[in-house]
């Protein structure tokens, strides 16, 4: 079985995605061991911190796109290169990024947007959901950021239907 995880290389943002499954109707990838649908996610994380999202995510998703920074978003939602659930830092919700939040929450397909910080206080929940978050994730990335995904994409699978 091909691994799941890909990791974009400084040159090339088209490069194609490794999967474990088959697409599906919604755009999710379906595993072909257990018939389940996987998300794809796309996560802009530090270099640092993508082996260990790497190992958490591993079990639960389809593929797994690290992005170098937050322009590659853009770029991929232009492109068309569907993806499930985005786990995005907290930093990225300055007013800059307002416009590109709302498009990639209500963006068809529908993607679910993970927002990390090291803590979260009501002020970054409030503006994360008023932006169309699903959720905020409390570092470190762990079992709590599994959990999460799994939520999100079960949210965007019932929100397509």
């Amino acid at each position: 079985m091909r691994s799941p995880l890909l990791t974009l290389p400084d040159d090339s943002i088209e490069r194609k995605i490794q999967t474990t499954g088959a697409g599906n109707v919604t755009g999710a990838m379906t595993d072909v061991v257990t018939g389940r649908a996987k998300p794809r996610v796309v996560a802009l994380v530090p270099a640092g911190a993508q082996p260990q999202v790497s190992r958490c995510l591993e079990p639960v998703v389809a593929n797994l796109m690290f992005l170098r920074d937050a322009d590659e978003i853009a770029r991929i939602n232009r492109q068309s290169c569907p993806f499930d659930v985005l786990l995005a830092p907290a930093a990225l919700l300055h007013e800059h990024w307002r416009l590109l939040w709302r498009e990639l929450a209500t963006g068809e397909p529908h993607c679910a947007i993970l927002v990390y910080s090291p803590q979260a206080d009501f002020r970054l929940w409030s503006e994360a959901l008023e932006l169309g978050c699903f959720d905020v994730v409390v570092e470190p990335l762990d079992e709590r950021l599994r959990e999460a995904v799994c939520r999100a994409f079960e949210s965007t699978q019932a929100s397509d239907r």
